[in-house]
């Protein structure tokens, strides 16, 4: 009989996993060259000569019997010894062997830290997206595994020097937002699921997007696709998605505030404040972001590609 929990574990899938499996099948098809694999963390670079050329000679010169025997069940104590030397030459702490418990790879590490300051019933905090095995590691112990997510800013105080360290356009933003002196006139709403960003866009009058470089924005999309007004510079491949004076509003340089000005202002002044333009666009949407329309065009394009490379 086997461990329910065990089972439920075994009948979970891991992405990134089946991503290491399907590279392998792809690399007896197409050659390992063709394939850069980086699910699982392998290495992408050569082994370092020096390390490559210890272990030649250990297995030239090291008895055999003692070199492949087991260790001392906390490491080797040499080696342990040797970390800890090259910890505190380089950090200026007082590490000592006793300090140093080492493991095979960081999944090892991670499974015996936790093991280590948990006990049953305390709660692990991680975030989202999130290394797959500390479900396991986490249950084992008898501790529960909570995922934060990427919370909204206002469900995670504490997050928020740290997000604004990850994201310092945003920072900067918000700064000139103060300086300005427009602090009450802008909301940041933080992430969104999808339910909720659907909402934001059907709330709002009209969206803007006053970019200096785009490609063809997904934000524009939607909000075509949801029927919203829209104002945008005419930058990078905007102008192909939206055509000015039919399905929304486009002005020249983004930077050219009065233009922007004028241009929301030309929407917000008809008579039905934008609403023609927002059905109009939503209609050359939903044929431009056809999503079987799309993938079966994109298939089409990779089955050329590989036709051409001779690989199909």
């Amino acid at each position: 009989m086997l461990n329910e929990t065990y089972r439920a574990m075994l009948n979970n899938k891991s992405v990134i996993r089946e991503t290491f499996m399907y590279g392998r099948q792809r690399a007896a098809q197409i050659g390992s060259e063709n394939v850069f694999d980086y699910s699982l963390g392998n290495p992408s670079v050569p082994c370092p000569p020096e390390f490559t050329e210890a272990m030649q000679t250990l297995l030239a010169q090291e008895e055999p019997v003692s070199l492949h025997g087991y260790c001392p069940s906390q490491g080797d104590p040499g080696f342990r010894t040797a970390v800890a030397a090259h910890l505190t030459e380089t950090f200026g702490l007082p590490y000592a062997q006793k300090h140093i418990f080492p493991t095979t790879g960081a999944a090892g590490a991670i499974a015996h830290a936790i093991r280590a300051v948990t006990q049953p019933g305390d709660e692990v905090l991680t975030f989202a997206p999130y290394f797959p095995e500390y479900g396991p590691y986490v249950a084992g112990t008898g501790a529960v595994l909570r995922v934060a997510g990427w919370p909204p800013l206002d469900k995670g105080p504490l997050l928020r020097p740290v997000i604004d360290w990850m994201f310092p356009y945003q920072t900067w933003c918000k700064q000139l937002i103060r300086r300005l002196g427009l602090a009450d006139h802008v909301q940041y709403t933080g992430p969104l699921d999808a339910a909720a960003m659907r909402q934001a866009y059907l709330d709002a009058d009209l969206f803007l997007l006053p970019s200096y470089s785009e490609n063809s924005p997904n934000s524009l999309g939607e909000a075509m696709l949801l029927g919203l007004p829209c104002v945008a510079s005419a930058a990078g491949g905007i102008p192909d998605m939206l055509q000015s004076g039919v399905q929304g509003m486009l002005y020249g340089a983004a930077g050219d505030d009065a233009a922007l000005s004028a241009a929301i202002l030309q929407v917000l002044a008809l008579p039905d404040h934008g609403t023609a333009l927002g059905t109009a666009a939503q209609i050359r949407a939903r044929v431009t972001h056809d999503a079987a329309k799309n993938t079966a065009q994109m298939i089409e394009i990779y089955r050329k590609v590989l036709q051409r490379e001779g690989t199909l």
